[in-house]
């Protein structure tokens, strides 16, 4: 499997570098299209609402709150437009910038640049499904903001590649790293993780598949073995490694990876359902809230 199309969400501020990095690192390995998307947050009026490009003020208001937030979009916007321009130009690639209405054609150019006006879930609705992968960054802190990441795993059925702003924490000068840590429940979640995370797993030097005891008990034996064989049916030999019980299962999975030195942790994201592991504490939330390496999830 390959990857071809990628789309990476780009707020313009520099703790998002890490994604937009990685973002050019697997176009460029993989030879693939690279769509950057800078979502910008009502109250801006997308272009078509006055028949222009680009941004604009409009009449619902003008009052300094409103002034200023529109400033401040466009301030965000120039600056991701900036940044990922001066990007391109690293990898001797040309952008082209667009600004569409939803639903139109997008270019075939290597390197586009595409604003959009709304929430995370109705831009990466229209932006995420015709893409292989969606890379994004993440605050991996306890307040994060978490809509982007629910609104890409619940409304595009696209895997999303996490990066965490942690400095310098990008997967690596190809954009894949030499370790990789997978993790399995035997959810359907889960499943969908690793065959999307067969990009990486094929380029990955070491593998491990990590299994961890919950309530008492390891998921079937079964299960474990015919992830084994599909991995290994792949050209891909990993270790299988248990996990006991004692603590959170996300914060055995982080543990686990960090002593395996993986650059790269592969799950299931909200296999209970986002509210069941709100309720829960799941293992998604809390990897989420304390990752420092990046994280592929898929849903």
């Amino acid at each position: 499997m390959s990857i071809k199309s990628i789309l990476c969400v780009f707020s313009g501020e520099r703790h998002d570098l890490n994604a937009l990095g990685t973002a050019f690192a697997i176009r460029q390995e993989c030879r693939a299209r690279l769509r950057i998307l800078h979502i910008a947050a009502p109250p801006i009026l997308a272009a078509e609402t006055l028949g222009i490009g680009g941004y604009g003020f409009a009449a619902y208001g003008g009052g300094t709150a409103v002034e200023v937030l529109e400033r401040d979009a466009r301030e965000l916007h120039d600056e991701a437009l900036r940044l990922s321009r001066e990007w391109a130009e690293k990898n001797g690639l040309g952008l082209e910038v667009e600004d569409i209405p939803p639903g139109a054609k997008g270019g075939r150019d290597a390197v586009v640049f595409r604003t959009r006006i709304g929430s995370p879930a109705e831009c990466l609705n229209a932006e995420g499904r015709t893409v292989d992968l969606i890379v994004a960054g993440f605050n991996n802190q306890a307040d994060g903001d978490q809509e982007t990441i629910r609104a890409g795993l619940y409304q595009t059925g696209r895997p999303l590649l996490l990066l965490p702003r942690t400095p310098g924490a990008v997967l690596s000068d190809t954009g894949f790293p030499d370790t990789v840590a997978l993790a399995w429940d035997g959810s359907l979640s889960a499943g969908r993780a690793m065959r999307d995370a067969l990009p990486f797993l094929l380029r990955a030097k070491d593998v491990y598949v990590l299994v961890a005891e919950e309530d008492g008990k390891y998921p079937a034996q079964g299960h474990q073995s015919d992830v084994m064989g599909y991995l290994e049916s792949h050209g891909i030999f990993p270790e299988c490694l248990h996990m006991p019980q004692g603590g959170g299962v996300g914060s055995r999975l982080l543990e686990k990876s960090a002593g395996l030195g993986a650059g790269l942790l592969v799950m299931g994201a909200y296999g209970r359902g986002h509210v069941g592991e709100a309720l829960l504490g799941g293992a998604t939330r809390y990897v989420l809230q304390h990752s420092r390496i990046p994280l592929l999830l898929s849903h």
